[in-house]
């Protein structure tokens, strides 16, 4: 009898055990995929940016990653990176059309940033045989801007911020709108010349172009595509209304003489930070407004 009322209780304890190990099963089910899922999401947040190495191989690019607030991991950049004043510290590895292959490897780069049609196809296959990321982006329009700024916060977790960099542009390129719009009908000829020698100007499909038609004015050059090279004689039939400069450190003799050439010709002559006008950059809302300026000024009656 004492077995049998021992077994009794065993049993009973047992069940009621059972049960209440069941009817917590659920809960810590629920908890462990709770904590699964946080475990997930945090580790992809983390890996978007662990062991992350930048190479950009365009200023306007390295530009770019600064404004995104990635430049930690900026490990490398091209020639001519000069914006922020913090990026002339980074390790140059040659210019966007000529970079050094042996320097990029050196880097140990897990991204390689380029500009589209300007870094060598032998570089980049180069770069994607060894499994290192090459993103490629175009710098025609300010459409193009904002799809490298959306690419890139979207790749490493900057969504918030390129989403306010391109509403920050959006309201630029309106309120230069709405300018333009008060102004006269006629629309101003302008001609921007890159090069001296040779006679270099920036024709249709250019962010330069862009710059201008953005602006309220009328590309001289837009019968020509990209940046062709003109006789003196073909330059002066475009009879710009205004001749904009772009501005090169250490180019200042050049830039005197190219700017005496068209005052002879009585044309007039604008002196222009190139960085504004030829960079595909948040910046390039500052040169757009800076234009829209001056083109009211030389509208005639």
């Amino acid at each position: 009898m004492k077995n049998l009322l021992l077994n009794r209780l065993f049993l009973r304890c047992t069940s009621e055990w059972l049960a209440f190990g069941c009817a917590l099963f659920p809960q810590c089910i629920l908890k462990t995929a709770f904590l699964a899922i946080v475990f997930l999401l945090i580790s992809q947040n983390t890996d978007a940016s662990a062991g992350l190495r930048i190479i950009s191989l365009a200023p306007d690019l390295t530009e770019i990653v600064y404004a995104l607030g990635l430049e930690e991991h900026l490990v490398g950049v091209s020639d001519y990176s000069d914006f922020p004043a913090d990026a002339q510290t980074k390790p140059s590895v040659g210019s966007f059309i000529a970079p050094n292959l042996e320097k990029i490897l050196l880097l140990n780069p897990s991204v390689v940033l380029t500009e589209l049609n300007a870094t060598p196809s032998q570089i980049t296959q180069a770069l994607q045989t060894r499994k290192i990321s090459v993103l490629s982006f175009q710098a025609r329009t300010e459409s193009d801007i904002y799809e490298t700024l959306r690419t890139l916060g979207q790749k490493f977790n900057k969504e918030k911020k390129a989403s306010q960099l391109i509403s920050s542009m959006q309201k630029s390129f309106k309120e230069a709108f709405l300018k333009t719009q008060k102004q006269s009908s006629q629309k101003p000829s302008v001609l921007v010349q890159i090069e001296e020698i040779p006679l270099m100007v920036a024709g249709k499909n250019t962010l330069i172009d862009r710059a201008i038609v953005l602006a309220g004015g009328e590309n001289a050059a837009r019968k020509y595509t990209g940046y062709p090279k003109l006789q003196r004689e073909v330059l002066l039939k475009l009879k710009p209304d205004i001749v904009i400069l772009p501005e090169t450190k250490g180019q200042e003799q050049k830039l005197k003489r190219m700017s005496e050439a068209w005052e002879k010709n009585k044309t007039p002559v604008v002196i222009l930070s190139g960085d504004l006008l030829t960079r595909a950059t948040p910046r390039f809302c500052e040169g757009v407004q800076i234009l829209v300026g001056l083109l009211a000024h030389s509208k005639t009656p």
